[in-house]
């Protein structure tokens, strides 16, 4: 796969340190951006759309990437989970430390433009250290306000917002970046799509779209916009399926007649204790 080490012995370094601030932490997240991200995440495009595309057409090739690379590395590594805007704007209020932003790691990575801009990165907590070390002239650091109005001009284009989180468990997340992502760029949410929840799980949203059938005029702008497939027109009026809404919030703000309510029913994933970056 052309990665310059075991991402097994990442996995399972990470989760040997439970706290955030701790240097291994810094260290292998560092390690991630620096070594690990992009080559995985070109790997992975190639594999779906390009020159490797092979390895997903043999059926034991395929089922190997699925149950050694994609579903490990999403379960134990690293994977998002989409958040809608109000609440990244909070997640950013709450932020005691400093903000970067740089460019987008997929499109980095398989050099596809999306016709948005490429500098969507939002890296957080102690994913700045880690980005602006790896990467000093491609992320610049930013205030509040800036990652603001970044964020509210991100959701104006249509994008949704995915907040990675580094080695997940049990015992909480780190959140080290809010990606800004679409469907024809975000590898992850490609990685999903392709080969499931299962094969490569994202961590779903706390909020599911439900509808006000008064109000909903059939007029399938809430299905044009959705990523997740979770939309379908049934007797003209929109129909969600649960099982499919990661709560990204696109639909609702797409809507013209005001139909769609975000309704917050699942639990945020617990934090890992943090620690202030300077």
């Amino acid at each position: 796969m052309d990665l310059p080490f075991d991402p097994a012995m990442l996995v399972l370094a990470g989760h040997l340190a439970h706290a955030e601030g701790s240097r291994l932490r810094r260290w292998l997240l560092y390690l991630l951006a620096r070594r690990l991200e992009v080559p995985f995440l070109r790997f992975s495009h190639e594999v779906m759309f390009g020159r490797r595309r092979a390895l997903h057409d043999n059926p034991v090739t395929r089922a190997a990437l699925k149950s050694l690379l994609f579903r490990p590395l999403a379960r134990y590594g690293d994977t998002g989970h989409p958040m809608i805007t109000a609440d990244v704007l909070r997640l950013l209020d709450a932020q005691d430390a400093a903000i970067a932003i740089g460019p987008c790691r997929c499109r980095v990575a398989h050099g596809h433009d999306c016709g948005h801009t490429l500098e969507t990165d939002m890296v957080i907590r102690t994913g700045v250290a880690a980005f602006t070390k790896a990467f000093p002239r491609d992320y610049r650091r930013i205030d509040r306000d800036d990652a603001t109005a970044l964020i509210r001009s991100f959701a104006d284009q249509g994008l949704w917002h995915m907040v990675f989180v580094h080695c997940p468990s049990r015992a909480g997340v780190n959140e080290y970046a809010v990606c800004n992502c679409h469907r024809d760029g975000c590898v992850p949410f490609l990685l999903n799509k392709t080969y499931g929840q299962e094969g490569f799980p994202l961590l779903r949203g706390e909020h599911l779209a439900g509808l006000d059938a008064t109000a909903c005029r059939g007029c399938g702008d809430c299905r044009a916009v959705c990523p997740w497939e979770a939309r379908r027109l049934v007797d003209g009026r929109a129909f969600v399926d649960p099982e499919l809404c990661f709560g990204c919030g696109l639909c609702a703000a797409a809507c013209p007649n005001g139909a769609i309510q975000l309704r917050r029913e699942r639990p945020r994933p617990p934090l890992r204790t943090a620690v202030p970056i300077a």
